[in-house]
């Protein structure tokens, strides 16, 4: 592996584990066809994704493959912020169900609980009503018997302050812990993101390289236009984005934009990615 270019928490074992494994679980999804053994050999090839790939370039093209996916497949639009975020601790463990919130709540649940996104009243609800619970655990079997097996990959909750109160939310994995309700279960495994600071809001992360260089791409035509006001605008903007991650500074200073151009030594030079953040 080549030496360590990016700030340090990119390169923590659990935060490569939780992107491994969200790979591994979304394509088991939209590969429904591939069963048996041969999962073994794409989990062991996506595990080395990271640094061991011979055809990616390490790090970068793992961070931006992950991102790639969530957003690309399920708009994701901030869940790699959290997985990459430096005052985000990450933990893997087996945690009491009635401790988390429904990010998204599935259309079974508010049959019985049609208010509300804690776990915890899904749970006292199905133990009222028997008869409806089977028949949900029935339907959502279903969904999981079309695919390789998935249902006990670890989820993803975070912490989030919603209404000045911090709760653990679900942010990946709504279907599985509805599953492990139906079930009767009371934990799932999970990988729990929470915050070591009092910001809530992760700090330092991957900026994925292919939104840098979609702006960089419009920041261009801007100055290609003559439009001053509008290339200023984007500036800001990428100045504020980039601001806010170490990563991002160095994919733009020696990735998005080709090296030896005049717009890379203006552009650089109205970015000022020197200055103190």
């Amino acid at each position: 592996m080549e030496r360590e270019v990016y700030p340090k928490h990119l390169y923590e074992q659990i935060r490569r584990e939780i992107g491994v494994d969200y790979v591994r679980h979304e394509l088991r999804k939209y590969l429904p066809s591939i069963k048996g053994e041969v999962w073994k050999r794409i989990d062991q090839d996506i595990e080395g994704w990271f640094d061991e790939a011979p055809f990616l370039y390490p790090v970068r093209d793992f961070w931006n493959g992950v991102h790639g996916i969530m957003m690309g497949f399920k708009l994701y639009s901030h869940l790699l912020n959290f997985i990459t975020g430096e005052n985000v601790r990450w933990t893997k463990e087996e945690i009491e169900l009635e401790l988390l919130n429904f990010g998204t709540v599935n259309s079974l649940v508010k049959e019985m609980v049609p208010e509300g996104n804690e776990v915890r009243l899904a749970m006292s609800g199905y133990l009222k009503n028997e008869r409806l619970r089977k028949s949900h655990l029935e339907e959502m079997q279903k969904w999981y018997e079309i695919t390789e097996e998935r249902s006990t990959n670890p989820i993803i909750a975070t912490q989030k302050s919603i209404e000045g109160k911090d709760k653990l939310v679900v942010y990946d994995g709504n279907g599985r812990t509805t599953l492990a309700v139906l079930k009767g279960r009371g934990k799932i495994l999970a990988y729990v993101g929470r915050f070591v600071d009092e910001r809530r809001q992760p700090e330092n992360y991957w900026l994925p390289t292919s939104l840098l260089m979609e702006i960089v791409h419009f920041v261009k035509k801007a100055r290609e236009m003559g439009d001053d006001n509008l290339y200023g605008s984007y500036v800001r903007v990428l100045r504020d984005m980039l601001d806010r991650s170490e990563s991002g500074r160095y994919e733009m200073l020696n990735r998005v934009v080709p090296k030896g151009s005049k717009f890379y030594d203006e552009f650089m030079g109205d970015l000022d990615l020197s200055r103190k953040v």
